[in-house]
């Protein structure tokens, strides 16, 4: 058997058991309500302003990673990531397609690379990024741009 033949075979096979299984009273796919981003549901909940503020309480004792170095970050205190003050660095941001399917969509994977990583390690891929601190700082206000901005392009997601 060729592999023309085997595609053909199987191509009916599924479509057989397709409709074999619509034969059997499974019911028709129910169409999900559209699509919302989480932080546009906290925001009509009126739980968005405090998870910022959340956010903001972990930067003055700053807890983010497991490092939990305890730093006041606003205040422009430097942890073990060397990230400077309250601002992010940025090395770059653009839809990502070098992942699985299922995680890039059509539109590809929102992706932000950010500097400072805190884990050091000494295989690391992106190590002028994430050892060198290579990029631009960016404000809380700026990456959110950012993200809106990966997401008005369709990104799968950020």
């Amino acid at each position: 058997m060729d592999r023309r033949t085997f595609m053909r075979g199987l191509a009916a096979s599924t479509g057989i058991l397709l409709l074999h299984n619509r034969a059997w009273g499974s019911a028709p796919r129910q169409l999900q309500a559209p699509w919302k981003p989480a932080y546009l549901k906290l925001e009509e909940a009126g739980r968005f302003a405090g998870r910022i503020e959340a956010a903001r309480e972990l930067y003055r004792h700053c807890t983010l990673c497991p490092r939990r170095c305890g730093v006041d970050r606003p205040g422009g205190s430097i942890g073990f990531c060397r990230s400077p003050g309250g601002n992010t660095v940025v090395y770059s941001r653009q839809p990502h397609f070098g992942e699985e399917l299922p995680l890039v969509g059509r539109h590809g994977s929102g992706t932000i690379f950010l500097s400072h990583c805190n884990l050091r390690c000494v295989f690391c891929q992106n190590w002028p990024i994430s050892h060198e601190g290579r990029g631009r700082q960016a404000s809380h206000r700026q990456l959110a741009t950012m993200m809106l901005d990966l997401q008005r392009l369709g990104c799968h997601n950020i």
